[in-house]
C-alpha cells in the first residue's frame, strides 16, 4: 500500500532537500549549507510555498522519517527516494543524516538568508524562480 506521505518524499520539499544534499557531494559543488540557504531564500520569497510547507513541518517530516529508519514502514517507502537518501547521507547513518538535516532546517539561522551579492543565484534556484521565463526561452529558435 502506498502511503500518502510517499508523494511528498518522491516529489515534495523533503525530496528537494535530499536532492540538494546529494548534489552538494559532487566535486566542485556548492556546500550543503549554501544550498540550504538558497532553498530557504526561495521558500521565504514564495509565500505560497512557505504557507503550504513551513520550515517546522519540513523538519518534522525529516524527524519522522528518521524515526522510521530500519522499520518495515521505512522499507516500504519509495525505493528511489531511499536510494537517493542513502547516497546523500554518504558514510553517515541515514537516520543521523535526517536528524542533522532537520536541525539545520529548524535552526533560526536557516531563516536568515543572505542577499544575492553574498550568495549568488544558483542554476537550480533560477529555474525554480523563473520557470515561465525559462520555458519561454526554451521555445526560442537557437543559432540565430
Amino acid at each position: 500500500m502506498t502511503e500518502p506521505t510517499d508523494a511528498v518524499l518522491a516529489d515534495g520539499v523533503p525530496a528537494r532537500l535530499v536532492d540538494l544534499a546529494l548534489a552538494s557531494r559532487n566535486p566542485g559543488a556548492a556546500p550543503l549549507e549554501d544550498e540550504l540557504q538558497r532553498f530557504s531564500r526561495l521558500m521565504q520569497d514564495s509565500h505560497t510555498i512557505a504557507w503550504v510547507m513551513p520550515f517546522g513541518a519540513v523538519a518534522s517530516l525529516l524527524d519522522g522519517l528518521a524515526d522510521e529508519c530500519g522499520t518495515e514502514r521505512y522499507g516500504a517507502r519509495p525505493a528511489a527516494f531511499r536510494d537517493r537518501l542513502a547516497r546523500a547521507a554518504g558514510d553517515e547513518p541515514v537516520d543521523a543524516f535526517l536528524r542533522a538535516l532537520a536541525e539545520l532546517v529548524r535552526d533560526p539561522a536557516f531563516g536568515v538568508c543572505p542577499g544575492y551579492g553574498e550568495l549568488p543565484l544558483s542554476q537550480w534556484e533560477a529555474l525554480a524562480r523563473f520557470g515561465i521565463v525559462n520555458e519561454f526561452a526554451s521555445q526560442l529558435p537557437t543559432g540565430e
